[in-house]
């Protein structure tokens, strides 16, 4: 609930949460990667994107927020 109200900082730990319960919701990785990017988590917020690239490759939006990303820390 906190992640559509976009309140990120009360949404990392339910995120958190549950990954460990379905850590093949590439969805919930997607969520966790946009708040921690909104947090200035750059590091978490890639590593959220690698880890949805390991489980789908197909799915392009992970790519886009890793670039982009890697673009607000110069990298």
């Amino acid at each position: 609930m906190k992640f559509t109200l976009l309140e990120y900082r009360g949404a990392i730990n339910p995120l958190y949460k549950a990954i460990k319960v379905d850590p093949s919701n590439t969805k919930t990785y997607n969520n966790s990667a946009i708040a921690k990017e909104s947090l200035q988590d750059y590091k978490g917020a890639i590593d959220d994107c690698n880890m949805i690239m390991t489980i789908r490759l197909t799915f392009s939006e992970p790519y886009y927020k890793r670039g982009f990303t890697k673009l607000n820390i110069k990298d």
